[in-house]
This record gives C-alpha cells, sequence and structure tokens, in this order.
C-alpha cells in the first residue's frame, strides 16, 4: 500500500479517485443523517426514555457493520423497532395489552434489541430478560434496568421459579436444532403464568425448501 505521504496532489486529484473519494463522503454523510432523523423519529414514537446504547459485540449489531457504524446502527435499530411493532400488533389480537400488571420475559434476549423498545412500554420492574451469553445478559441488566437471569445449555438443567404473562423467544428457535426444540417448548410453556401466552420465531416454512432429501427425511 502506497504511503498518504507518497500521494502526489495529481494522484489525489485523478478523476477516478476523487469521484470515489467524494461519493464516500456522500454516502457517510446520508449516513448519518438518515440516523440521526430515525433516532428523532423514535424518541417521538417511543419517548424520551428510549435508550439507543448499542453493545460493540452485539452480533446482531456486528451482522450489519459491513458498511458505516452509522448505517448499521439505523438498520439495527429499525429491526428493533419493526419487532416491536409486530409484537403490538399480536398483543392487540390477543387482547393482552400492555398493562400495569402483566410481567414479561424476554428470553434469548441477546444485547438487547427489543429490550430497549419493551422498556418503554413497560415499567422496568415487569421486564426480566434471559440469555445463555452472561455478558449479555449483564449488559442488558445494567443499561436497561430490567430484572435478569442467566439460561442454560440444556432446557432441562435451567431452574427459575418465576412465571410470566407473555414470554418472547424472538430469534431463538431458528438458531436450534429439531432435538433442542421440544425441550425447549416444555420449558418455558412451564414459565408461563395461567392463562399466559407465548411468542416465538422461526424461519417459516418456505425454509423447508431449502434443506436436502435427506435432512427432510430425518425431519
Amino acid at each position: 500500500m502506497t504511503p498518504a505521504s507518497d500521494i502526489s496532489l495529481p494522484q489525489l486529484l485523478a478523476p477516478g479517485k476523487l469521484r470515489l473519494r467524494l461519493s464516500r463522503m456522500r454516502s457517510l454523510v446520508r449516513s448519518h443523517a438518515n440516523l440521526g432523523a430515525l433516532r428523532r423519529r423514535l424518541k417521538n414514537e417511543y419517548g424520551s426514555g428510549l435508550i439507543f446504547t448499542i453493545h460493540p459485540d452485539d452480533l446482531m449489531y456486528l451482522w450489519y457493520a459491513n458498511g458505516s457504524p452509522a448505517q448499521a446502527q439505523a438498520t439495527y435499530l429499525k429491526t428493533g423497532d419493526k419487532n416491536m411493532r409486530e409484537l403490538q400488533t399480536i398483543m392487540e389480537q390477543t387482547g393482552l395489552g400492555f398493562g400495569p400488571d402483566i410481567r414479561l420475559l424476554d428470553f434469548g434476549c441477546g444485547y438487547g434489541r427489543l429490550t430497549r423498545f419493551l422498556a418503554t412500554r413497560l415499567h422496568r420492574s415487569q421486564i426480566a430478560v434471559s440469555d445463555i451469553d452472561h455478558k449479555a445478559v449483564d449488559f442488558v441488566a445494567s443499561t436497561f434496568g430490567v430484572s435478569a437471569f442467566y439460561s442454560a445449555t440444556d432446557a432441562r438443567e435451567l431452574e427459575h421459579a418465576e412465571t410470566y404473562d407473555l414470554i418472547l423467544a424472538i430469534s431463538l428457535f431458528s438458531h436450534l436444532p429439531e432435538v433442542a426444540w421440544k425441550h425447549w417448548l416444555a420449558k418455558l410453556y412451564d414459565l408461563l403464568a395461567p392463562g399466559g401466552a407465548l411468542v416465538f420465531t422461526t424461519q417459516g416454512p418456505t425454509l423447508f425448501d431449502t434443506l436436502t432429501a435427506q435432512t427432510k427425511t430425518k425431519a
């Protein structure tokens, strides 16, 4: 790589390189402007209590970090907002609602992509989080002021005495082997209060078409 001090002014101002640099600068400016506009919109919708802090080790954030940091933050926040909107629709359809008495567990919370939005709709004492990643759990508990407990590799080894009116398992079962599903479903069902609801996501039936014939036979 040529040191910056060895690049002559004609090289720096070469039409192709100059256009590339200007294009990158414009893209960077747009990314920051879009992030600022998004943060203002989310503040208006969720209130001034919405916390934007993102942990640098958050895998969901790092997944989007192939562009500029501002663009990655914007995509990360948009997906959390999208999940929250979908959850609000489910709550309205089931009649659960975000009442003052509801107890909610964000299971497989990661570094709080969804928790940050939940904390604007419920009192933080109403929210509990859990994950197998201890560092993530500690971050979410300290950043968003919610209660927390560590999960386990095997559902049968998880011991927890509390029960919840609503349990969320977002992007959890899509990362589990089929053999583990029944154990985790049973465990989460045990953590439900009477009349409670479990909401979990999967990749959907369209993913089945991508499996090999051998895998489909085993499934």
